[in-house]
């Protein structure tokens, strides 16, 4: 049971590792939380012989959610306009009108 849960875990970690990467924005949280009560499940199981790996993720997945956080909060994504395409765009607009009114 422990190398289950500790497997398990660390293949949420790694999802959610994978979402922080990704501009999947807050999505990452729900892996990132899976790993943190797997490993609280672990670690209330009496057969815990491997404390390092335990501290690793526990330390790898508060650090992922820290990146989340900080992500959410600095990373500001804006679209920007294109002002050379909507002037093309009116352009051929006029263009079109024009040969409309040729016809």
């Amino acid at each position: 049971m422990f190398k289950f849960l500790t497997y398990l875990s660390f293949f949420f970690l790694l999802i959610g590792a994978i979402f922080t990467i990704l501009p999947m924005g807050t999505l990452a949280f729900l892996p990132l939380l899976f790993s943190i009560v797997l490993i609280v499940l672990t670690i209330k199981n009496k057969n815990n012989t491997q404390k390092k790996i335990i501290k690793i993720i526990i330390f790898s997945s508060s650090l992922a959610i820290l990146i989340v956080i900080g992500k959410e909060i600095f990373v500001k994504d804006k679209v920007a306009t294109d002002l050379k395409f909507k002037q093309e765009q009116m352009d051929s607009k006029k263009d079109a009108q024009k040969e409309l009114e040729g016809l």
